[in-house]
Parts: structure tokens; sequence; C-alpha cells
């Protein structure tokens, strides 16, 4: 994996750590701050702001470099951004690549739910169609289509 893919993943892991903290907006200011937000902030003369108290923003002056493409002053949409997948909304029998280790190789499946905060795939990598009705639980997915 070179750099680049490095710092990518860091990225997306990154947004998808906020995201589960509540955190849904983000946006680099000048000097290369970064400023997370849980609610929809205004724009206003100053920039992005925010009536949220400080337990509702979050900033970073020290992963910059990972956001260095961005554009100053661009609101973006963290779920958007990550590529984060809403998994009770994903169609049964949709084709995914699941895996259970960072480190293991995506396995193309067939999706059959989300329980639990846990994803399933048929069996053997069957599908609707074609399946005994087992399921196999993944701890880690993406869509195929990506």
């Amino acid at each position: 994996m070179n750099e680049i893919e490095v710092k990518n993943k860091f990225k997306d892991y990154f947004l998808t750590c906020l995201y589960k903290n509540g955190f849904r907006y983000i946006v680099k200011h000048r000097e290369g701050l970064i400023e997370a937000f849980k609610n929809m902030p205004e724009y206003g003369r100053s920039g992005w702001i925010s009536d949220d108290g400080f337990d509702e923003r979050a900033f970073f002056s020290m992963f910059d470099d990972l956001f260095e493409d961005w554009p100053e002053g661009e609101l973006k949409d963290i779920f958007n951004e990550a590529g984060i997948v809403d998994w009770s909304k994903v169609s049964i029998n949709a084709r995914v690549f699941v895996k259970d280790n960072v480190d293991d190789e995506w396995v193309p499946q067939h999706f059959s739910g989300y329980k639990n905060g846990v994803i399933y795939c048929f069996n053997a990598g069957r599908s609707y169609f074609t399946t005994n009705g087992e399921e196999v639980s993944w701890k880690y997915g993406k869509l195929a289509d990506e």
C-alpha cells in the first residue's frame, strides 16, 4: 500500500469515527484548521457558524494534511465523504464484499440482512434464490458497486 492509499484509508477511518460519535458535517478553515459539527451550521460573514455548544463541535489542527486537497470553507457531509453504508437500507441480495479482519482479502457475497450492528450474508456465496436459509456474519463490509 502506498502513502496516498494509507492516507486515504486513515482519512476514511477518521471521518467514520467522527460520524460514529455524532458528527455530521466538516469544514476546512484557513491555515488547515478542521472543524466538525453535529448539526448543520449556517454560513455567515465570518464563515460557518453554529449555535451548538462546544460539546457539539470539534476542532482539529493535527490532521490538516489529510484534507489538503479540500478547498477552504466548503462544508462537507461526513456520511458522503467517508463512504459510510447505511446497512439498514441495503437491499436483500445486494452484492457486497465482506471480511472479518482488516488485513483479510475482500470476499464477494450476497447481503441477507443487518441485525444489531452485524452484517449478514447468505452462506457459501449463495444468493436469495439459491440459499438454504443459512447466514454468515461478517465484521467489515462494503457495497460491490463502489
